[in-house]
């Protein structure tokens, strides 16, 4: 994304300048998948199962 962002600010005298020799192709700007990142981001973090609470037996052995 940064080799883009300059590309994009760079003079349009430093360009006409670079037509001489021979030029760099343009970076591409990445394109973000929703799909494909909701789908790593779920692999990556699966649903927490938290377990019922468990029911405490009444201790009957002891004599009051």
């Amino acid at each position: 994304m940064e080799a883009y962002l300059q590309y994009q600010q760079r003079d349009k005298n430093e360009e006409d300048e670079e037509e001489d020799g021979e030029k760099e192709p343009a970076p591409v700007m990445p394109v973000f998948n929703k799909e494909e990142f909701l789908q790593k981001w779920l692999n990556d973090n699966p649903t927490i199962q938290i377990p019922d609470e468990p029911v405490e037996e009444p201790d009957n052995d002891w004599i009051f």
